[in-house]
């Protein structure tokens, strides 16, 4: 079935070249020219700014007034209290300038090359040669190396995940936009480059991400404050013991011994240092599990937060789905039911989760599965259903809220109950055209319902444990997704919740500052 999808996307891809030939070579070097040779990636900050950070602080200004005092006498071996001083700065600049490294490493774009049209024909190109409104192809496995919007599409499906995280292959039509960093999961497409270099979503991702604003956390501003007071009460009384050394008439080396072991005491480096070593073991420890801690003071900062926001796949369960019971409706035997799903899951050129489980699980009982369909409605999390035509037979398959679930409405309930996802399947008279920008398809016409699949997603299995821990720490947890309500909250309770807050992607605020207070709110 894959070989035919990708057969049928490369006779598109040809056809196509024809009412989408690109720019000439002479326009398209005329661009490369007046672009001008791409400015070099600086990468997140660099080791001298990280350096500088570290050193300029409050204590160690005032450790270096002391360190020169000692240095000019000449009694060097009373300069022992540097030593901390060094530790505490070079544990900070060894942390940092390994996230450093870590960040440089960061690169979203990984294929070097794209195939561009240029005088009509396709050729493979580095992807720092693509120019704007290029005319670029797509084919199973190529990553998106620019921006842009599509030309045409078929049975184009994305794979978005190194971008917004969401593992299902996102369905693409005419007039979408495609973002560099993301694959094409299956079918084809051709689409023209509105966005490259810096300008990219993947380059500004990247930017985000290296970004660092310095911050003092709550524990070194005390401190910081701290040490401002000592310095205060440090003049009067470096006055007055300089007094006093020089009413003694003492030698340059003992009055300075004897002013720096009176004044360095009050500089608490001691809880600098441990408040210092204190990050970094628990950066290393974070490390081991996979973070990465840009600064030591971000320890502080994740000890702090007291709401977390968690999806349910891929974080409460592990993304895996399994058929768990197909529910005829009534007058429709199991054998029907079930080989309807058979022939719909074996049809649709987009893979997800979804459709592969109801594949493989349905495989034995149904030997003889429809290669390909004559037309389908990819699934979308935007109108929640998917549908194939086959001939003159129409399934489709979408969420009950979505298409309705009739007579078997309490079964659809108590089931989600149960942490299963339901879905509705169903014959209907048409199927509907892919919508254009941002509509929503027309519901399917004519439906008769022929049952439920119900499926179920595997717990993580260290999903109770981890729930528990951030519970103890009080922690408030609450779950956001785009699954039936019902479902979610069964799959927050077998997780540990016992009165989960859940939010359904749909309820979320899409402007900027509503959406970073909505965890907050009750």
């Amino acid at each position: 079935m894959q070989h035919a999808v990708a057969t049928s996307g490369s006779r598109a891809s040809a056809r196509g070249s024809a009412a989408h030939p690109g720019l000439t070579s002479a326009e398209a070097a005329a661009r490369l020219e007046a672009r001008g040779p791409r400015a070099p990636d600086t990468g997140s900050r660099s080791v001298r700014a990280i350096v500088r950070a570290n050193l300029f602080t409050l204590v160690n200004a005032i450790t270096l007034v002391f360190l020169i005092l000692i240095a000019v006498s000449g009694a060097w071996h009373d300069a022992i209290f540097a030593a901390i001083i060094a530790v505490n700065i070079a544990l900070g600049i060894t942390q940092e300038v390994r996230a450093k490294r870590s960040l440089d490493r960061l690169a979203l774009l990984v294929a070097p090359r794209a195939d561009v049209r240029r005088d009509g024909v396709a050729v493979p190109l580095p992807a720092e040669d693509v120019v704007p409104d290029d005319v670029v192809e797509l084919q199973p496995g190529r990553q998106v190396v620019a921006d842009g919007a599509l030309l045409a599409a078929s049975s184009l499906a994305m794979d978005e995940s190194v971008l917004t995280g969401e593992s299902n292959a996102v369905p693409k039509q005419p007039g979408d936009r495609v973002l560099s960093g993301s694959y094409c999961a299956s079918g084809s497409g051709v689409y023209r480059v509105d966005a490259v270099g810096d300008e990219s979503f993947a380059a500004r991702l990247t930017r985000e991400a290296r970004a660092v604003q310095r911050r003092l956390s709550p524990l070194q501003r005390e401190i910081d404050g701290l040490l401002r007071i000592l310095v205060v009460a440090m003049i009067p009384m470096a006055a007055a013991l300089g007094a006093a050394l020089w009413l003694h008439d003492a030698p340059l080396r003992e009055a300075a011994q004897t002013a720096t072991a009176g004044l360095i005491s009050l500089v608490p480096e001691g809880l600098v240092l441990l408040a210092s070593v204190t990050f970094a073991a628990s950066a290393v420890r974070l490390g081991r599990r996979g973070a990465l801690v840009q600064q030591l003071n971000a320890v502080e900062s994740l000890a702090g937060v007291d709401i977390v926001c968690l999806d349910k796949t891929g974080t409460l369960t592990d993304g895996t789905l399994e058929l768990v019971a197909t529910v005829p409706a009534p007058g429709v035997s199991e054998e029907e039911l079930r080989t309807a799903l058979g022939r719909l899951a074996a049809a649709a050129s987009v893979r997800s989760p979804t459709v592969d489980a109801l594949a493989r699980d349905l495989h034995a009982d149904v030997p003889v599965l429809t290669p390909t369909a004559d037309d389908e409605l990819p699934f979308s999390s935007r109108w929640k259903w998917s549908g194939v035509r086959l001939g003159d037979d129409v399934l489709v398959l979408g969420a009950p809220e979505v298409l309705g679930a009739g007579a078997q409405a309490a079964e659809v309930e108590r089931r989600q109950r149960d942490r299963e996802r339901v879905l509705v399947v169903a014959r209907a008279a048409t199927l509907p055209a892919a919508p254009d920008d941002d509509d929503l398809p027309e519901t399917p016409a004519g439906l008769v319902p022929l049952g439920l699949v119900a499926l179920q997603e595997r717990m993580r299995p260290d999903a109770q444990e981890l729930v528990a821990y951030l519970r103890r720490e009080g922690v408030e947890l609450k779950v956001m997704s785009g699954d039936a309500p019902r479902t979610v909250e069964a799959v927050a309770r077998a997780a540990g919740f016992s009165d989960p807050t859940t939010v359904a992607g749909t309820e979320l605020p899409e402007e900027g500052a509503a959406l970073a207070d909505a965890p907050a709110r009750p």
